[in-house]
């Protein structure tokens, strides 16, 4: 049997991270990381549109980097991320 983060990256285990913060009560989450595997982006991308569904609560911000990224976008995606915060 071949893991899922093999097949997949580590957007599984990321994922489940985040669940693991919930439980916690820990509601708001930014994660940072560089842009570099497809899979790992789209299936990422897919299963926080179901996190956001099952934690209607969940604050989370997802930042990918790469070479082309622009500092007003990221400046811009955490303002809004901040302005969000959940007492």
């Amino acid at each position: 049997m071949v893991s899922g983060a093999t097949q997949f990256g580590e957007c599984g285990l990321l994922q489940a991270e985040i669940i693991a913060f919930t439980k916690q009560c820990i509601s708001n989450v930014r994660s940072l990381q560089p842009f570099g595997c497809i899979a790992n982006h789209i299936v990422s991308k897919v299963l926080e549109k179901k996190l956001r569904m099952l934690y209607p609560e969940l604050n989370l911000l997802s930042l990918d980097f790469d070479s082309g990224v622009s500092s007003v976008n990221v400046t811009n995606r955490l303002l809004l991320f901040t302005h969000n915060l959940s007492a």
